[in-house]
């Protein structure tokens, strides 16, 4: 069943989307604002006192009022400088927390979304959400957005003393402002399409990469280096391109608004000089005109300067937003109260389910699996036993019909109470680059387990003699994806942690597949410890591992067309027949 997600349009809409993010940080910003006003009129009156010194101390030849005016302007310049340290320091304070809240709420997002949604996704794309995507967005928010505002206030106080000092020449001035301005607005759409390219292409890149590290040893193995490069080179080609195209649109439009910017410069100079010689204007005032004027200009070229940076986080606040928007398809009921599995009674009636429209997986299955009771399912591949068990902890939800633990609907029950009492070890177990007991406590929350219980789960699971003989124990990190370890010794320890769980339900997908006769025998041994006095959904091929199952659902292209013990079915049902016998004669063979 896929997310949904609507995505806000407009950039500010888009802006808006992450305010939530910033609220706890108001009174720092506020207090970043206070700084800024403060700051500012340090840096807007420095040309003033430079006019006063030409047109005044020069002129009276008053070395005294030079020496106080210089001191002065260093002065300034002191404070000037402190106080923008202390802004930069309060806008890093505001950097950091604001990145913790949106990545820890990207976090908890990917962890709210069903196992469905992932299905069509690069790890390595998802990240790139969760790094780049939000760097860039922090910068525009934490950084961009701030010292923007800084100018503009800067630029508010030129305009001001411009006006102040010759209305005509500011005009002039106003008038290649607003032509810079009008610049970079044509470049904008350009810039945030261009962006959104290179953004996309980074992520396919990290993809392409993060595939390539994971599937090392099959790259090697299957001497596919030369194509998983050439995959590499081609996506990252793709958006190397892709960045230079947006690299020369923002150089192109900056180069232009410094053109634009020098034009200005000189046709003010010459039209200042001419009223300086016509007895309308003082050097002094021509000079201080020209620093605000460079100041305008500086700022003006400074905020057109952001224009592609704002552009490149807009774009990745777009996919951020589109990834937030998302809505998990399944949550839990608002209002439900915390419930306990006390005995373990699974009920599937007359369920449906399709992961696309059209095409059943599930079609009307029925079941009653009683508390402690062991059900295993088989078929060929295919046929929705996965699928089926999946359903009990509500990885997925069912199109129509009902599944329900000791009489309660899944539905009714809050995830983390569903989840935390249903066991799951899954074909291709998954081990954390931690400990060994870091990994067996997955799980268990907050719950304090001594070492004697691990070390009891770990012995029950047949994991605590090899376990011991590793360098450092219980206390040994195991590589990614436990790739010290065995396939057999890596089943024993999912065993030996659920057995910590001590859940009411488990569901043993093909728990002892691809595995040694020795080691079979060894995890076989141990999931009948875990199966003891729990209810056991068990999902095998290997057909002598579940004859003793206390019922066996036999399914074919998303139906159950027979159920009973092994005898029954296999007097009764040719599809179990022929599974049992091809298993056992090639066995034989």
């Amino acid at each position: 069943m896929p997310a949904r997600f609507k995505l806000p349009s407009g950039s500010f809409g888009l802006i808006r989307r992450f305010l939530p993010f910033m609220r706890p940080d108001r009174w720092t910003l506020a207090g970043a604002a206070a700084l800024m006003m403060v700051e500012v009129p340090f840096s807007v009156v420095r040309p003033l006192i430079a006019r006063h010194v030409l047109d005044v101390a020069l002129p009276a030849s008053d070395m005294s009022l030079v020496v106080q005016l210089c001191v002065l302007i260093a002065a300034v310049s002191i404070i000037n400088q402190l106080l923008a340290c202390a802004i930069g320091v309060v806008i890093a304070r505001f950097h950091a927390r604001f990145s913790f809240r949106v990545r820890t709420r990207i976090f908890r997002h990917f962890q709210a979304l069903p196992l469905g949604w992932y299905s069509d996704k690069d790890t390595g794309y998802l990240m790139s959400r969760q790094t780049d995507d939000v760097d860039n967005l922090d910068g525009i928010l934490a950084d961009t957005f701030i010292r923007a505002a800084m100018d503009l206030v800067r630029a508010l106080f030129f305009v001001v003393m411009l006006l102040v000092l010759d209305p005509y020449l500011a005009g002039t001035a106003f008038a290649f402002v607003t032509t810079i301005f009008g610049i970079q607005a044509l470049f904008s759409r350009r810039l945030r399409r261009a962006s959104r390219e290179t953004r996309e292409t980074w992520s396919l890149s990290s993809a392409s990469l993060h595939d390539a590290l994971s599937g090392h040893a099959l790259i090697r193995a299957s001497a596919s280096e030369g194509a998983e490069r050439s995959r590499f080179s081609t996506r990252l080609a793709e958006h190397l391109r892709a960045r230079f195209r947006r690299d020369v649109l923002g150089m192109v439009a900056g180069r232009i608004s410094g053109v634009v910017a020098g034009i200005g410069m000189g046709l003010i100079l010459f039209i200042g000089s001419w009223r300086i010689l016509s007895g309308e204007f003082t050097i002094g005032g021509l000079f201080a005109f020209f620093l605000y004027l460079g100041n305008l200009f500086g700022t003006t070229y400074a905020l057109a300067g952001l224009n592609p940076v704002i552009q490149r986080a807009l774009a990745s606040a777009e996919r951020i937003a589109q990834l937030l928007d998302t809505i998990p398809a399944i949550k839990s009921p608002v209002g439900a109260l915390k419930r306990v599995i006390s005995e373990g009674d699974v009920a599937f009636e007359s369920v449906e389910f399709a992961y696309r429209k059209g095409e059943p997986v599930l079609r009307g299955v029925s079941l009653r699996a009683r508390a402690g009771s062991t059900v295993a399912l088989v078929g060929p591949s295919g046929a929705g036993k996965s699928t089926f068990a999946s359903m009990v902890p509500r990885f997925y939800d069912v199109d129509s019909g009902r599944v329900s633990i000791d009489g309660v609907d899944v539905r009714q029950m809050r995830l983390p109470d569903l989840r935390g009492q249903i066991g799951v070890v899954p074909q291709e177990i998954f081990l954390f680059n931690r400990s060994v007991r870091d990994n067996l406590t997955v799980g268990l929350g907050r719950r304090k387990i001594d070492m004697e219980t691990i070390e009891a789960a770990a012995e029950a699971a047949h994991a605590h003699a090899f376990v011991s003989a590793l360098p450092q124990g219980y206390d040994t990190l195991i590589g990614e994806r436990g790739v010290r370890l065995s396939g057999g010794e890596k089943q024993r320890l999912a065993i030996a942690r659920e057995l910590l769980r001590n859940p009411r339900v488990l569901i043993l997908d093909e728990a002892t597949s691809s595995l040694d006769s020795t080691s079979e025998r060894l995890v076989q041994d141990a999931v009948n410890q875990l199966r003891r006095n729990r209810t056991s959904i068990v999902i095998a091929h290997r057909l002598s591992t579940v004859l003793s199952a206390d019922q066996i659902l036999v399914f074919d292209a998303g139906e159950i067309v027979a159920r009973g013990t092994h005898d029954t079915l296999l007097a009764s049902c040719e599809l179990y027949r022929k599974l049992y016998e091809t298993q056992f004669d090639t066995n034989a063979a």
